[in-house]
């Protein structure tokens, strides 16, 4: 029985997670202290939830606004582009 085993690394226990949670999101503790377990991971799972739609929201938003400050890209023929050049 000699030899040391190679055990995986430990999990963070999860009311570290629920406790990190709570400090993250700003949880008063008197909600953490009335609150049960369980309902106290389903509000801070919502709250990452509403967190992760507000940053795609604001991904979508950047992209949309790099998209209307460009002007239309459209094919032309050699004639419209040395019209266009000339100023015509």
């Amino acid at each position: 029985m000699g030899g040391g085993t190679n055990k995986p690394p430990m999990d963070v226990p999860r009311i570290t997670t629920i406790i990190q949670g709570c400090v993250k999101h700003q949880i008063q503790d008197s909600i953490i202290r009335n609150t049960h377990f369980n309902d106290l991971y389903i509000l801070l799972m919502r709250l990452d939830i509403l967190e992760l739609k507000q940053a795609i929201k604001l991904q979508q938003q950047k992209i949309n606004g790099k998209h209307k400050n460009n002007d239309t890209v459209r094919n032309i023929n050699a004639k419209e582009a040395v019209n266009f050049l000339k100023g015509r």
